[in-house]
């Protein structure tokens, strides 16, 4: 009997010393359960916040790419267009540069892609030589007209009382329009200092227009490309030089404007 007791005795004096220990034990696992409520909170909070930041970051990005897409599309089109007029007027009116030159063709093909596909960052001049230089220079202002769709391009005829004031003038203003462009016909037939003027235009650092196309023709033939060129030099050297401007004024413009060249043999 004496024995129960004592038995009973230690029984509640574990269950004494063990209550406290159960109490921490539930506190402690409400405090856990508490500070995981507490974070799930904050997250949930956290993600409702930075959930509408994350839709309009993703709805930018698929409207840059679909935009972006788009526009290379168009300008793939462009391009296209591009050719295929180009070589429409080769065949119907230059017949042995559409068959035969391929320098030709690959000076158009380059400025098309430039002018017409690319973003241009500085002045292109191609120079035009032969009997139908003028015919070429034209139908190529108007498909760059109708391609790019900036509006005409207008057409300067060059003669020996064109002073450089009036030819920049003239320039100017044909630049200045939406077409960036210019046809300047028979540009063998300046005199004086006007010459001059081309250099400066055609400076791919400090053109007054970093943008511009910019068509020189020499209605005369020359022969086929490349011995054109040195053709092309000494005509000019001859019909430019005088008392106002001599060779070594004249052969910088000369190699400025001839960077893209064609001589037509038609």
């Amino acid at each position: 009997m004496v024995s129960e007791f004592v038995s009973l005795g230690q029984i509640y004096c574990k269950s004494i010393e063990k209550f406290p220990n159960d109490l921490k034990i539930k506190s402690e696992a409400k405090i856990v359960r508490n500070s995981r409520n507490l974070w799930m909170i904050w997250y949930l909070r956290l993600v409702d916040a930075i959930m509408p930041l994350i839709i309009l970051l993703v709805s930018c990005v698929f409207v840059g790419l679909n935009y972006s897409f788009s526009s290379s599309n168009s300008e793939s089109v462009s391009l296209k267009r591009y050719k295929q007029r180009i070589n429409g007027i080769l065949k119907k009116n230059f017949t042995s540069e559409y068959k035969h030159d391929t320098n030709t063709k690959a000076v158009l093909r380059l400025i098309g892609e430039k002018w017409v596909y690319q973003k241009p960052v500085e002045p292109y001049v191609v120079l035009i030589a032969g009997t139908k230089a003028d015919m070429l220079a034209d139908a190529l202002g108007d498909v760059f007209s109708n391609v790019t769709g900036k509006g005409e391009i207008d057409r300067i005829f060059c003669n020996e009382y064109k002073e450089r004031q009036l030819l920049e003038s003239e320039v100017t203003k044909a630049l200045s329009r939406d077409s960036k462009s210019v046809v300047l016909h028979g540009i063998d037939k300046l005199r004086g200092h006007a010459p001059l003027y081309l250099h400066s235009l055609s400076d791919s650092d400090h053109s007054p227009f970093r943008s511009a196309l910019i068509l020189l023709t020499i209605n005369l033939f020359f022969g086929s490309h490349p011995g054109c060129e040195d053709m092309i030099s000494s005509h000019l050297l001859n019909m430019w030089s005088s008392d106002y401007i001599g060779e070594d004024q004249i052969r910088p413009i000369l190699s400025r404007i001839s960077s893209f060249l064609i001589c037509l043999e038609d």
